[in-house]
């Protein structure tokens, strides 16, 4: 598919083996790309839904891979017991490999499911997007912004928006912030870091 003549938009589908596990993702990229974006989704958001955010961040040249986390087996069973609902992929792999992630973008995200211990490690610039009507969520990212270690960190809360930001505007709001934290620590080195 091309955006433009100068902007050619490629979509790969990947699939990650890890122990066995086969992941399905999905790459977007362009020949403009200053960076990449994973998303990482769990349980009721799978890469196939539609991703209004991800558009955003390819508008700003920022390529994106969404990757789901659940296998096809566990998406079915979560759709019964919801004990996969949270994941704290992107804490856990800022924690672990802090000189490859330049950032992290939480959205409406249990970042409180990661322990004290290793949010105080994490150097990352962090953001946390959080809808203002979503108060028991919104109570637990103002806990784990306290304990995150990093220098850069930020909460957003978005007013008038649940936890799924589903009301107007409230999305594009998400998009924007997410386009400008990641175009801001993709493209600079930070000695906070």
């Amino acid at each position: 598919m091309e955006d433009s003549e100068s902007n050619v938009h490629l979509k790969t589908f990947v699939q990650i083996n890890h122990d066995d596990i086969m992941l399905p993702g999905e790459l977007h990229r362009t020949n403009q790309d200053i960076g990449i974006c994973i998303f990482v989704h769990g349980s009721g958001s799978s890469r196939s839904s539609p991703r209004y955010v991800a558009k955003v961040l390819r508008s700003h040249g920022i390529a994106t891979f969404l990757l789901d986390l659940l296998t096809p087996q566990e998406e079915q069973i979560d759709k019964m017991t919801r004990h996969l609902r949270f994941d704290i992929a992107a804490l856990l792999v800022a924690h672990e490999r802090p000189n490859d992630i330049k950032a992290v973008i939480s959205r409406g995200g249990r970042p409180d499911l990661v322990s004290s211990e290793i949010l105080k490690e994490i150097p990352t610039p962090t953001l946390f997007i959080v809808g203002g009507n979503d108060p028991a969520v919104l109570g637990l990212n103002e806990k784990a912004l306290k304990d995150l270690g990093s220098q850069i960190k930020q909460l957003e809360v978005i007013q008038g928006a649940s936890h799924l930001f589903e009301e107007s505007g409230c999305l594009e709001k998400v998009a924007d912030l997410a386009a400008q934290w990641i175009k801001q620590y993709l493209t600079s080195d930070h000695d906070e870091k």
